[in-house]
């Protein structure tokens, strides 16, 4: 082998070691906006529920709390 030059294999990871970190980045943003899309129903759930549930112990029906 000449100085100076590498194995094929060592140059090859190289470059994937580039391309991995953005990949990576896109990855943890799609599993971020598929949470975030779990999670947003679920605190309009629980919201609406606590009102709910704050209306009737304060003897309010739900018909009349809206």
């Amino acid at each position: 082998m000449e100085h100076g030059r590498q194995p094929y294999g060592q140059s090859n990871s190289f470059a994937r070691r580039r391309v991995l970190p953005r990949e990576n980045f896109v990855l943890q943003q799609s599993e971020l906006k598929a949470l975030q899309a779990q999670i947003n129903p679920h605190f309009l759930y629980n919201t609406l529920e606590s009102i709910n549930w704050m209306a009737k112990m304060n003897g309010l029906t739900p018909s009349a709390a809206w």
